[in-house]
Protein backbone atom coordinates (compact mmCIF):
# COMPACT_ATOMS: atom_id res chain seq x y z
CA UNK A 1 0.00 0.00 0.00
CA UNK A 2 2.49 2.60 0.57
CA UNK A 3 4.91 1.62 -2.44
CA UNK A 4 1.13 2.17 -4.45
CA UNK A 5 0.87 6.03 -2.75
CA UNK A 6 4.62 6.49 -3.64
CA UNK A 7 4.11 5.69 -6.97
CA UNK A 8 1.27 7.64 -7.15
CA UNK A 9 3.04 10.72 -5.08
CA UNK A 10 5.58 10.38 -8.32
CA UNK A 11 2.63 10.21 -10.93
CA UNK A 12 1.35 13.26 -9.59
CA UNK A 13 4.74 15.21 -9.65
CA UNK A 14 5.53 14.51 -13.11
CA UNK A 15 2.11 15.90 -13.93
CA UNK A 16 2.70 19.26 -12.32
CA UNK A 17 6.51 19.27 -14.05
CA UNK A 18 4.65 18.67 -17.14
CA UNK A 19 2.12 21.13 -16.69
CA UNK A 20 4.87 23.77 -16.13
CA UNK A 21 6.97 23.08 -18.90
CA UNK A 22 4.11 23.70 -21.33
CA UNK A 23 2.20 26.17 -19.07
CA UNK A 24 4.30 29.43 -19.78
CA UNK A 25 2.91 28.39 -23.69
CA UNK A 26 -0.70 28.42 -22.78
CA UNK A 27 -0.33 31.46 -20.73
CA UNK A 28 1.46 33.63 -23.59
CA UNK A 29 -0.83 32.18 -26.22
CA UNK A 30 -1.85 35.24 -28.28
CA UNK A 31 0.42 37.57 -26.83
CA UNK A 32 2.46 38.08 -28.45
CA UNK A 33 4.50 37.03 -32.26
CA UNK A 34 2.37 35.72 -35.23
CA UNK A 35 1.36 32.63 -33.31
CA UNK A 36 1.00 34.18 -29.74
CA UNK A 37 3.38 32.24 -28.49
CA UNK A 38 6.07 33.27 -25.75
CA UNK A 39 9.59 31.89 -26.41
CA UNK A 40 11.47 30.88 -23.60
CA UNK A 41 14.30 33.30 -23.60
CA UNK A 42 10.93 36.28 -23.69
CA UNK A 43 9.90 34.85 -20.64
CA UNK A 44 13.61 34.36 -18.85
CA UNK A 45 14.01 37.88 -19.99
CA UNK A 46 10.50 38.74 -18.06
CA UNK A 47 11.99 37.22 -15.06
CA UNK A 48 8.64 34.39 -15.19
CA UNK A 49 9.45 31.63 -12.56
CA UNK A 50 7.73 29.59 -14.86
CA UNK A 51 10.42 29.13 -17.53
CA UNK A 52 13.56 28.92 -14.75
CA UNK A 53 11.59 25.69 -13.67
CA UNK A 54 11.47 24.48 -16.91
CA UNK A 55 14.78 25.61 -17.71
CA UNK A 56 15.96 24.03 -14.80
CA UNK A 57 14.16 20.39 -15.37
CA UNK A 58 15.72 20.94 -19.13
CA UNK A 59 19.05 20.61 -17.14
CA UNK A 60 17.30 17.65 -15.28
CA UNK A 61 16.61 15.77 -17.68
CA UNK A 62 20.07 16.58 -19.68
CA UNK A 63 21.76 14.83 -17.04
CA UNK A 64 20.41 11.36 -17.69
CA UNK A 65 22.68 10.62 -20.19
CA UNK A 66 23.83 7.40 -21.99
CA UNK A 67 26.51 7.22 -19.10
CA UNK A 68 23.93 7.62 -16.73
CA UNK A 69 21.57 3.98 -17.59
CA UNK A 70 23.84 1.65 -16.96
CA UNK A 71 23.83 2.33 -13.27
CA UNK A 72 20.01 2.30 -13.21
CA UNK A 73 19.75 -1.92 -13.20
CA UNK A 74 23.09 -2.14 -10.58
CA UNK A 75 21.36 0.35 -8.45
CA UNK A 76 17.97 -1.80 -9.19
CA UNK A 77 19.76 -4.90 -7.76
CA UNK A 78 21.31 -3.42 -4.90
CA UNK A 79 18.41 -1.81 -3.51
CA UNK A 80 16.26 -4.98 -4.34
CA UNK A 81 18.75 -7.05 -2.90
CA UNK A 82 19.33 -5.42 0.59
CA UNK A 83 16.89 -2.34 1.14
CA UNK A 84 13.61 -3.15 -0.41
CA UNK A 85 10.91 -4.78 0.52
CA UNK A 86 9.25 -5.43 -3.28
CA UNK A 87 10.04 -4.60 -6.18
CA UNK A 88 7.67 -1.91 -6.71
CA UNK A 89 10.04 -0.03 -3.64
CA UNK A 90 13.22 -1.14 -4.97
CA UNK A 91 12.17 0.63 -8.54
CA UNK A 92 11.06 3.95 -6.70
CA UNK A 93 14.24 3.86 -4.47
CA UNK A 94 16.67 3.28 -7.38
CA UNK A 95 14.81 6.11 -9.47
CA UNK A 96 14.62 8.94 -6.45
CA UNK A 97 18.78 7.33 -6.01
CA UNK A 98 19.64 7.90 -9.77
CA UNK A 99 17.02 11.35 -10.26
CA UNK A 100 19.25 12.78 -6.65
CA UNK A 101 22.45 12.56 -9.21
CA UNK A 102 20.64 14.31 -11.93
CA UNK A 103 19.52 17.10 -9.47
CA UNK A 104 22.50 17.46 -7.67
CA UNK A 105 24.57 18.06 -10.75
CA UNK A 106 21.79 20.50 -12.10
CA UNK A 107 21.97 22.48 -8.86
CA UNK A 108 25.69 22.31 -9.23
CA UNK A 109 25.92 23.81 -12.60
CA UNK A 110 23.24 26.66 -11.17
CA UNK A 111 25.72 27.76 -8.61
CA UNK A 112 28.65 27.87 -10.78
CA UNK A 113 26.49 29.78 -13.63
CA UNK A 114 25.87 32.05 -10.82
CA UNK A 115 28.88 32.70 -10.27
CA UNK A 116 29.60 34.46 -13.43
CA UNK A 117 33.31 35.09 -14.18
CA UNK A 118 34.22 34.32 -10.66
CA UNK A 119 34.40 31.09 -10.88
CA UNK A 120 36.27 30.85 -14.27
CA UNK A 121 39.02 33.23 -12.43
CA UNK A 122 39.43 31.51 -9.23
CA UNK A 123 40.50 28.50 -12.07
CA UNK A 124 43.02 29.86 -13.50
CA UNK A 125 44.35 31.03 -9.94
CA UNK A 126 47.75 29.78 -9.84
CA UNK A 127 47.56 28.17 -6.42
CA UNK A 128 44.82 25.85 -8.04
CA UNK A 129 46.56 24.87 -10.81
CA UNK A 130 48.86 21.79 -11.04
CA UNK A 131 51.18 19.89 -13.19
CA UNK A 132 53.01 16.24 -13.81
CA UNK A 133 55.35 15.32 -16.22
CA UNK A 134 56.93 11.76 -16.89
CA UNK A 135 60.89 10.77 -17.53
CA UNK A 136 61.13 7.94 -19.94
CA UNK A 137 64.09 6.32 -20.61
CA UNK A 138 65.53 2.79 -21.91
CA UNK A 139 64.67 0.13 -19.65
CA UNK A 140 69.00 -1.16 -19.15
CA UNK A 141 69.47 2.86 -18.21
CA UNK A 142 66.93 2.97 -15.75
CA UNK A 143 69.62 2.35 -12.99
CA UNK A 144 71.67 5.39 -13.69
CA UNK A 145 68.69 7.75 -12.66
CA UNK A 146 66.74 5.86 -9.94
CA UNK A 147 66.76 2.65 -7.53
CA UNK A 148 63.13 2.37 -7.91
CA UNK A 149 62.72 2.04 -10.99
CA UNK A 150 59.04 1.32 -13.14
CA UNK A 151 58.27 -0.47 -16.09
CA UNK A 152 56.49 0.68 -19.03
CA UNK A 153 55.12 -2.80 -20.17
CA UNK A 154 52.12 -1.42 -22.89
CA UNK A 155 50.61 1.34 -23.69
CA UNK A 156 48.05 1.36 -26.51
CA UNK A 157 45.89 3.55 -27.91
CA UNK A 158 42.59 2.11 -30.63
CA UNK A 159 39.67 3.77 -31.89
CA UNK A 160 36.42 2.61 -31.96
CA UNK A 161 35.52 -0.05 -35.14
CA UNK A 162 32.18 -0.01 -37.13
CA UNK A 163 29.23 -1.37 -35.78
CA UNK A 164 30.35 -0.50 -31.76
CA UNK A 165 28.40 2.20 -29.88
CA UNK A 166 27.83 5.70 -31.04
CA UNK A 167 25.98 8.33 -29.95
CA UNK A 168 26.33 11.01 -32.90
CA UNK A 169 25.23 7.62 -36.10
CA UNK A 170 22.55 8.25 -37.75
CA UNK A 171 21.50 5.20 -38.22
CA UNK A 172 22.03 1.54 -36.47
CA UNK A 173 24.87 -1.15 -38.38
CA UNK A 174 23.64 -3.96 -39.56
CA UNK A 175 26.54 -5.45 -37.78
CA UNK A 176 27.75 -5.14 -34.02
CA UNK A 177 31.60 -4.55 -32.54
CA UNK A 178 32.91 -4.19 -29.01
CA UNK A 179 33.59 -0.56 -27.89
CA UNK A 180 37.39 0.50 -28.29
CA UNK A 181 38.36 -0.08 -24.56
CA UNK A 182 37.67 -4.29 -25.34
CA UNK A 183 40.18 -4.05 -28.29
CA UNK A 184 42.73 -1.64 -26.20
CA UNK A 185 42.50 -3.71 -23.18
CA UNK A 186 43.06 -6.63 -25.07
CA UNK A 187 45.76 -5.47 -27.21
CA UNK A 188 47.64 -4.31 -24.01
CA UNK A 189 47.63 -7.19 -22.19
CA UNK A 190 49.22 -8.86 -25.01
CA UNK A 191 52.09 -6.26 -25.12
CA UNK A 192 52.51 -6.95 -21.53
CA UNK A 193 52.35 -10.73 -21.76
CA UNK A 194 49.86 -10.78 -18.77
CA UNK A 195 46.43 -11.51 -18.16
CA UNK A 196 43.78 -8.91 -16.08
CA UNK A 197 44.13 -11.65 -13.23
CA UNK A 198 48.00 -10.23 -13.15
CA UNK A 199 46.81 -6.31 -12.70
CA UNK A 200 47.18 -5.33 -8.98
CA UNK A 201 45.35 -2.34 -9.16
CA UNK A 202 43.63 -0.36 -11.91
CA UNK A 203 42.64 3.26 -12.51
CA UNK A 204 39.71 3.65 -14.96
CA UNK A 205 38.09 6.32 -16.63
CA UNK A 206 35.43 7.65 -14.25
CA UNK A 207 33.92 10.71 -15.20
CA UNK A 208 30.28 9.54 -14.46
CA UNK A 209 29.67 6.64 -11.69
CA UNK A 210 28.41 4.54 -14.78
CA UNK A 211 31.38 4.89 -16.50
CA UNK A 212 33.54 3.34 -14.06
CA UNK A 213 31.44 0.57 -13.66
CA UNK A 214 30.88 0.20 -17.26
CA UNK A 215 34.92 0.19 -17.73
CA UNK A 216 35.29 -2.84 -15.21
CA UNK A 217 33.76 -5.78 -17.68
CA UNK A 218 35.07 -4.01 -21.16
CA UNK A 219 38.69 -4.14 -19.40
CA UNK A 220 38.24 -7.61 -18.90
CA UNK A 221 38.42 -7.18 -14.88
CA UNK A 222 35.25 -9.02 -14.68
CA UNK A 223 32.14 -10.16 -17.08
CA UNK A 224 29.01 -7.62 -17.77
CA UNK A 225 26.46 -7.91 -14.60
CA UNK A 226 29.60 -9.07 -12.35
CA UNK A 227 30.01 -5.40 -11.00
CA UNK A 228 27.92 -5.37 -8.40
CA UNK A 229 29.02 -8.15 -6.54
CA UNK A 230 32.46 -7.00 -6.70
CA UNK A 231 31.05 -3.55 -5.74
CA UNK A 232 28.94 -5.50 -2.72
CA UNK A 233 32.20 -7.70 -1.72
CA UNK A 234 34.41 -4.16 -1.23
CA UNK A 235 36.97 -5.49 -3.84
CA UNK A 236 37.19 -2.42 -5.48
CA UNK A 237 38.35 -0.83 -2.26
CA UNK A 238 41.86 0.50 -1.31
CA UNK A 239 42.11 -3.15 0.53
CA UNK A 240 39.90 -5.17 -2.15
CA UNK A 241 40.93 -7.95 -4.76
CA UNK A 242 41.20 -5.16 -7.51
CA UNK A 243 41.45 -1.79 -5.86
CA UNK A 244 40.37 1.07 -8.57
CA UNK A 245 40.65 4.75 -8.86
CA UNK A 246 42.79 4.85 -5.73
CA UNK A 247 42.89 8.18 -6.11
CA UNK A 248 39.46 8.98 -6.30
CA UNK A 249 39.30 8.93 -10.25
CA UNK A 250 38.15 12.05 -11.90
CA UNK A 251 35.57 12.37 -9.88
CA UNK A 252 37.63 13.64 -7.04
CA UNK A 253 40.33 14.64 -9.33
CA UNK A 254 38.40 16.60 -12.29
CA UNK A 255 39.07 16.07 -15.84
CA UNK A 256 41.55 18.54 -17.39
CA UNK A 257 42.01 17.74 -21.00
CA UNK A 258 45.01 15.58 -21.95
CA UNK A 259 46.11 15.38 -17.91
CA UNK A 260 43.87 12.64 -16.51
CA UNK A 261 45.71 9.95 -18.23
CA UNK A 262 49.32 11.30 -16.64
CA UNK A 263 47.43 11.60 -13.63
CA UNK A 264 46.89 8.04 -13.77
CA UNK A 265 50.23 7.39 -14.77
CA UNK A 266 51.72 9.34 -11.32
CA UNK A 267 49.09 7.75 -8.96
CA UNK A 268 50.07 4.12 -10.18
CA UNK A 269 53.90 5.43 -9.86
CA UNK A 270 53.43 6.38 -6.14
CA UNK A 271 51.22 2.38 -5.75
CA UNK A 272 54.04 0.52 -6.93
CA UNK A 273 56.61 2.50 -5.39
CA UNK A 274 54.91 2.36 -1.46
CA UNK A 275 54.73 6.17 -1.72
CA UNK A 276 50.81 6.62 -1.75
CA UNK A 277 50.50 7.14 2.08
CA UNK A 278 46.69 6.71 3.51
CA UNK A 279 45.78 5.59 0.26
CA UNK A 280 48.52 2.96 -0.15
CA UNK A 281 47.31 -0.06 -1.49
CA UNK A 282 48.45 -3.18 0.66
CA UNK A 283 50.42 -5.98 -0.66
CA UNK A 284 53.32 -4.21 -1.83
CA UNK A 285 51.77 -4.28 -5.47
CA UNK A 286 53.89 -4.97 -8.82
CA UNK A 287 51.55 -4.72 -11.41
CA UNK A 288 48.83 -1.14 -12.38
CA UNK A 289 46.39 -0.69 -15.17
CA UNK A 290 45.50 2.69 -16.37
CA UNK A 291 42.43 3.20 -18.95
CA UNK A 292 41.37 6.28 -20.20
CA UNK A 293 38.67 6.77 -22.66
CA UNK A 294 37.15 10.08 -25.02
CA UNK A 295 34.74 10.86 -28.05
CA UNK A 296 35.00 10.11 -30.47
CA UNK A 297 35.76 6.60 -29.34
CA UNK A 298 39.33 6.77 -28.65
CA UNK A 299 40.57 4.53 -25.53
CA UNK A 300 43.68 4.00 -24.13
CA UNK A 301 45.41 2.03 -21.65
CA UNK A 302 49.13 1.42 -19.98
CA UNK A 303 50.66 -1.75 -18.11
CA UNK A 304 53.46 -0.75 -15.34
CA UNK A 305 55.42 -2.99 -13.38
CA UNK A 306 58.32 -2.87 -10.71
Amino acid sequence: MRTTKNLSRIALAFAVFIAVLWLPDMVGAGSTGPKGDLALGDLLGRGSWFAYLAAFAGGVLTSLTPCVYPLIPITVSIFGARKAGSRGQAALLSGLYVLGIAVTYSALGVGAALTGKAFGSVMQNGWVMGGVALVLCRADKAHLYTDRPVFLKAAVVRSRRFGSFEVLAPSIALEHNAGPTVDTSKAAFEMAGMGPEDIDLAQLQDTEAGAEIMHMAENGFCEHGEQEHMLANGDTEIGGRLPVNTDGGCLANGEPIGASGLRQVYENVLQLRGDAGERQVPGEPRTAYTHVYGAPGISGVTILAR
